[in-house]
């Protein structure tokens, strides 16, 4: 399966409005047309970056991870939603990224955080 970005972006807004996480399941989050395997993927994905923090269910035969039960976003993961919140920062970051032909997280926030620091600059007249 491949990584979703998009998704990911998508799992961490629904995942910050929510009050209460210790009862959210995979099967509970809808979000457009991805399918429970996917959501599930890509929660284990953000788990293994540390973008949320949540139970890990493993394999009693091996360390394999078999889904995680979120709980809550991590600093990182409120740190990196804060740089590709706003919809245009976010196509920007996405559109330099296919450009250089590169879809890493690290890249991408890259990405993110200079389009958000122009905004920003031209916004208030202030060089960041």
């Amino acid at each position: 399966m491949k990584r979703d970005m998009d998704l990911i972006r998508s799992l961490l807004l629904f995942l910050e409005e929510r009050d209460d996480l210790s009862l959210i399941q995979a099967s509970d989050i809808l979000i457009g047309d991805a399918s429970q395997p996917q959501v599930q993927y890509h929660l284990n994905l953000m788990f293994q970056a540390g973008l949320i923090d949540g139970e890990p269910v493993r394999s009693t035969s091996s360390d394999r991870l078999i889904y995680v039960v979120p709980f809550a976003l991590t600093w990182t993961g409120h740190e990196f939603l804060e740089s590709v919140r706003d919809p245009e920062i976010w196509r920007q970051a996405k559109s330099g990224a296919s450009k250089a032909g590169t879809a890493g997280i690290e890249f991408i926030w890259g990405l993110a955080k200079a389009a958000l620091t122009r905004a920003i600059a031209d916004q208030t007249g202030v060089a960041l």
